[in-house]
């Protein structure tokens, strides 16, 4: 549907599609160099929480495994409004770099930064202060219950460090930067969260499933100080997209329709 309209005869008159379809090598490799490293990360990130959940936490019992699927189905309300708001910080920071306002990028993302902390803050008090109500809502079990408002308790504390590597990675990525972050989540994700917490489990067993969890709150704050040295560092203020590009020309527009005539290729 998207090609039919690319193609049409508005375009067409507009814009030339017609002459301008054909794939860029170049823009490509750019892409895959920016957005490679996220999609792997995003990849490693959904399967250490599923080896979390079916491996270290099942290994507790089923109960503790239904009151940590509650628990991380509360955590959604938390941190899924924060990636809304992440991807919004990666427009504009993007934005503002491609306007050549690096100063302008970093009052963004400071924005972008008090926002999810605010939100999720209020989160982590409603955990503290609501965690039994809140599991009590998808179930009757006491045992489940019980369990799952200390789980809540262990939310509560990362979430502030949450928000803030959620915000400082989204910002990164408009920026550019997408290679280390992605590296060091994998690394911490794999080393800390999945390797440390199995230790935990096997070899600390007195003290159940907190210890996992204690890792897992151990590696969301990590992330989220790191995060934000980097971001903070400025490492991302020398990153040029497409830098091998020259400026994509649009060729016979009326001037009605635009008046400018050169588009530079935007972070």
């Amino acid at each position: 549907m998207l090609g039919i309209v690319f193609l049409s005869v508005e375009f067409r008159e507009k814009f030339a599609t017609h002459t301008s379809w054909r794939m860029n090598m170049t823009r490509v490799r750019g892409i895959v160099r920016v957005g490679g490293p996220t999609g792997i990360q995003w990849m490693l990130d959904v399967g250490s929480w599923f080896v979390f959940l079916t491996v270290l936490i099942a290994g507790f019992g089923t109960t503790t495994l239904a009151a940590s699927n509650i628990a991380l189905q509360m955590m959604h309300v938390s941190f899924m409004a924060a990636l809304g708001i992440g991807g919004a910080v990666t427009s504009l920071v993007g934005h503002a770099i491609g306007e050549g306002k690096l100063d302008l990028a970093v009052l963004r993302a400071r924005a972008g930064l008090v926002l999810t902390m605010s939100y999720m803050a209020f989160i982590a008090i409603m955990f503290v202060t609501f965690g039994e109500r809140l599991v009590g809502l998808l179930t009757s079990d006491s045992g489940v219950v019980a369990i799952g408002s200390h789980v809540l308790l262990w939310a509560a504390a990362f979430q502030i460090f949450d928000a803030m590597g959620i915000t400082y990675v989204h910002a990164l990525r408009g920026a550019g930067d997408t290679r280390w972050p992605s590296i060091l989540v994998i690394i911490c994700n794999w080393g800390v969260f999945i390797t440390g917490g199995y230790l935990v489990s096997r070899y600390v067993q007195q003290i159940g499933y907190h210890g996992t969890w204690m890792l897992c709150t151990s590696y969301i704050i990590f992330i989220g100080l790191a995060l934000r040295w980097r971001f903070t560092r400025g490492a991302w203020r020398k990153i040029r997209l497409f830098r091998d590009e020259e400026p994509v020309v649009v060729r016979d527009v009326p001037t009605a329709v635009c008046d400018v005539e050169q588009v530079g290729v935007g972070a």
